[in-house]
């Protein structure tokens, strides 16, 4: 199977000012952090500039450096096409990401980010970074982005709340050799969703054979915990 080495694609995160976890270095008006307490859970809002908003659960570690190696040498970030694979993901992998956050968004709340775009916006996707351990390629915190003018500002925080749990959980990336000597991994894209579909319990007829009561059509989970670049 096809391999995608999202360490390239995701990279350009840093190139286009995506995931920048410090925004305190600006001041005044510039930026502003709140911290949302919900049930459970805490997560934190910053907005630059009154424009991008990056939200994070509070107890996501910001403190690691990012395109470094653990021998504290830079990682070189001049060159996509120079730039050393840190993962891999085949196709499939790639779509069970996907799905992730599809099924976290209601066909509701998906057209009510479609009706809030402005219109100069509307091909405007969510962000979604990841910081990766370099030791067993598991995820350590979700990050998600967007611009204040999007209809994300309007999805519910227990909606990112869901797909940090369910990536955590689910998904573990395998690691290059060249991923192992980062101090941490650090991968991003951009994404629209799509929503999920929402299945009507069956009603089944005692004398078809079945045996009465409803049945839920599972379609749109996903169960599978990624371990592997090539399989399951």
């Amino acid at each position: 199977m096809k391999r995608l080495i999202l360490a390239i694609v995701f990279f350009t995160a840093i190139l286009n000012g995506y995931a920048q976890r410090d925004y305190s270095r600006y001041q005044g008006s510039d930026y502003t952090s709140d911290t949302l307490r919900m049930d459970g859970y805490t997560y934190v809002c910053d907005t630059l500039k009154h424009v991008k908003i990056n939200l994070y659960n509070i107890e996501n570690d910001t403190t690691i450096e990012r395109w470094r190696y653990k021998d504290g040498t830079p990682q070189n970030i001049e060159s996509a096409n120079n730039r050393p694979q840190c993962i891999l993901l085949s196709e499939g992998e790639e779509r069970h990401i996907k799905n992730i956050i599809d099924d976290a968004f209601s066909m509701e709340q998906v057209e009510m980010i479609k009706s809030q775009q402005p219109y100069h916006m509307l091909k405007d996707k969510l962000s979604i970074i990841l910081d990766i351990s370099s030791t067993d390629g598991s995820i350590l915190s979700v990050f998600f982005e967007y611009n204040i003018e999007q209809g994300y500002v309007n999805i519910p925080i227990c909606v990112y709340r869901s797909i940090e749990v369910e990536l955590k959980n689910k998904v573990r990336f395998t690691l290059t050799d060249e991923g192992r000597k980062m101090n941490i991994v650090t991968c991003f894209w951009r994404q629209c969703p799509k929503g999920r579909i929402e299945i009507e319990p069956t009603i089944v007829n005692p004398s078809d054979g079945g045996g009465g009561g409803f049945t839920e059509n599972p379609i749109g989970n996903n169960t599978n915990i990624i371990t592997s670049a090539g399989g399951r």
